[in-house]
């Protein structure tokens, strides 16, 4: 097993095929080497959702590890990976919004770097249009508003996009599954806070 995370965000998207293939051309090769001594090697499990097209190219792999490209997050897609939609969010609620001096524009969100990882940077608005986040602290989130988004009252719902599915997956304990807005299914996320 491999994972050639060095071609991840580390590298420009330009560089990123040529060091994917070389990287898991070498991981092919070490079952070879393995095979040689008399080690049967069955399953080859490398790559990821950065590099899983270049390593569906190497022969001798026979499991590729793409796991984010299921539910994506808006960082894959402005680092290359385009094919696939964003399907993970989170809905937060409205709970204040300030009207001191400058918050006039301002909507507080129960949502804050306890239930989306920051670490890739701020998750972007969903819905309503005309929203963006402007920071997070560790439970709440600062939504400025603009536009038809100027109207949202506490109590109101905010749709956030998943910025760093990974890290935001593992705060929670369910997934509520829908399609066309229709709860279809919820899904139990086993060891909420213990995975990585």
């Amino acid at each position: 097993m491999g994972y050639d995370g060095h071609c991840t965000l580390k590298v420009a998207e330009s560089e990123r095929r040529a060091l994917a293939l070389q990287a898991n051309r070498l991981l092919a090769e070490n079952r070879r080497y393995l095979e040689q001594s008399g080690i049967p090697v069955e399953i080859v499990s490398g790559s990821g959702t950065f590099t899983y097209r270049f390593a569906a190219e190497v022969e001798g792999l026979t499991e590729i590890q793409a796991g984010t490209y299921l539910l994506m997050d808006t960082a894959f897609q402005e680092h290359g990976v385009r094919e696939f939609e964003c399907a993970l969010s989170v809905l937060a609620t409205v709970i204040s919004r300030p009207a001191y001096p400058g918050g006039e524009n301002m909507a507080i969100v129960d949502t804050g770097r306890k239930s989306l990882s920051p670490q890739l940077g701020n998750p972007e608005i969903k819905s309503p249009a005309g929203a963006y986040v402007r920071s997070l602290s560790d439970e709440h989130g600062r939504v400025i508003l603009e536009n038809e988004a100027q109207d949202l009252q506490v109590g109101d719902k905010v749709e956030l996009w998943v910025r760093d599915a990974n890290g935001t997956i593992n705060q929670f304990d369910r997934f509520y599954v829908l399609r066309e807005g229709i709860l279809e299914a919820v899904w139990a996320i086993p060891l909420c806070g213990q995975s990585t």
